[in-house]
Formats: C-alpha cells, sequence, structure tokens
C-alpha cells in the first residue's frame, strides 16, 4: 500500500507539470521527422522533455530522477530531482546537470547525488545517457526504490492505442489502453524490457531501454501513467558510496505503423 502511494504522489507531481505545459510558449523546439519536442520551459524553469508530441498529440511530458534512501533513523526518505532552468544545446544535443535533494525540500537543501544528463534528438530517434553521481553515502530501501527515470505518458492522448510490451524472457503481452481504466484488467504493472505504443494509423512508437536496465509502465486512472526506466540493482548493491556512479540509458524510435 505504501509503494502505491509514493507512485500516486509521483503521478500527481508529473500531472502538476503538464497542467504547467499546456499554456501557449515560444520555447525552444526539436523538429524531428515522426515528432516535435519541446527542450526547455520558462513556466517550470527546466529543461528535458518538457513537451514531446507526435501528428499533434502531446506523449511524453517531463522526466525526473526519483528515489528513496535510508535515513538516520532508518526511515525512508524520498528523493527528487531538482528542476534547473540551466542547459547546453549544441547541434541536436541537449545537456544539463540537476542535483537529487529530498522531496518538497529548499533550493538550498542537501544534495544527495549529482545527475548529469544527455539527450540526442535524431529524425526519428531520441537516445538519453544519465549519469547519477553519489555525493554522500546512500543506502537504498529496496531493488525497486532505486534511482528511477519517471516520464510522464499522457492518458488522454494514448487511450486507445495498442500497447505491447516484450518481458524478459522474450514473452509479449499486449493490450489496448482502455478509455475507462480498469484496474483489475491492467496487466503491465510488470517489468518489461521494450514498449511499443501505435494507433495503427500515424503513431508508432517504441521505448527501450539499455541492457541493464528495465521499463515498467503503471496506470492508475489519472490523466498520467508512469512510464520508468529502472537500473538493474542487486541487493548486494543497495549500500553505494560517496562517488558511486548509477548509469541509466534508453531510447525512443518513431516509425510508420
Amino acid at each position: 500500500m505504501k509503494k502505491i502511494f509514493i507512485s500516486v504522489s509521483i503521478a500527481l507531481s508529473l500531472f502538476a507539470d503538464l497542467s504547467a505545459a499546456d499554456q501557449e510558449t515560444e520555447e525552444p523546439v526539436f523538429s524531428g521527422a515522426s515528432y516535435q519536442c519541446k527542450i526547455f520551459d520558462r513556466y517550470r524553469k527546466d529543461s528535458g522533455f518538457m513537451k514531446l508530441t507526435a501528428d499533434g498529440k502531446t506523449l511524453l511530458i517531463s522526466n525526473r530522477i526519483y528515489a528513496s534512501c535510508k535515513g538516520p533513523d532508518g526511515k525512508n526518505i524520498a528523493l527528487a530531482e531538482q528542476p534547473d532552468p540551466q542547459y547546453k544545446w549544441e547541434d541536436n544535443i541537449l545537456t544539463n546537470e540537476k542535483f537529487l535533494i529530498p522531496r518538497n525540500a529548499k533550493d538550498d537543501a542537501e544534495k544527495y547525488a549529482k545527475i548529469s544528463r544527455k539527450i540526442t534528438f535524431g529524425q526519428n530517434k531520441i537516445t538519453v545517457e544519465i549519469t547519477i553521481k553519489n555525493l554522500r553515502d546512500i543506502i537504498l530501501p529496496n531493488t525497486w526504490q532505486v534511482f528511477t527515470e519517471y516520464l510522464a505518458l499522457v492518458t488522454d492522448s494514448v487511450k486507445g492505442m495498442r500497447a505491447e510490451g516484450l518481458l524478459p524472457d522474450d514473452q509479449k503481452i499486449s493490450t489496448v489502453i482502455p478509455r475507462k481504466y480498469d484496474r483489475k484488467k491492467w496487466g503491465f504493472n510488470q517489468y518489461i524490457k521494450q514498449l511499443n505504443l501505435t494507433d495503427s494509423e500515424k503513431i508508432d512508437m517504441t521505448v527501450t531501454p539499455a541492457s541493464d536496465c528495465n521499463l515498467r509502465l503503471n496506470h492508475y486512472g489519472g490523466k498520467s501513467m508512469e512510464l520508468k526506466i529502472i537500473p538493474s540493482v542487486r541487493k548486494t548493491e543497495l549500500d553505494r558510496k560517496a562517488g558511486t556512479e548509477t548509469k541509466i540509458g534508453f531510447a525512443i524510435e518513431f516509425s510508420k505503423p
């Protein structure tokens, strides 16, 4: 129940990003052959996947690292990526550096880790490389509350699309994203190693994590769904010393249905 509460809280935070992004802005946009991505938003004072669209539909909004760690009293501390308006844009590559701090903390809060992100935009493919470097010793609570990249998938834009996932054993799971959410019929709350979304007409988007990462697509019936990229971490690797680096990578590719 506690894990569900944390995920719903994150989903609400991502939806706050969605509401801000609906405002009309004239911010930098990369236009590929099959998609457009706004890379900076002055309202949220942040950079990254501010608004990823295809065929006029907003598919993804916001990408942030979330995690939990154990505090001195043994209780979990929720951590979140701190927005930062500073970024570098050169040719088709966006780079930025941000920090991981306790959620809802002030800007001058203690920094737990440094996040370096590189996003390479191609005509039909986006490649994301993330390095998270501990600035202090961190003990992760368990193997599912590790450093995780969260992307908000806009429910209204993808409902009615077919979602097909590839399980770690190469078995396929498939469903149509329901227009009315039914928790009992949602079968994607498990690890997958690839996700394809298509409307069979104009949009075909495939998300593939790096070989040492997994995906999860969580749906709670809200206005955004969680697309999570999770690095594989063993139980013996939960105690992570200052200077330890965690790598997260994934690609988003568009093709013709």
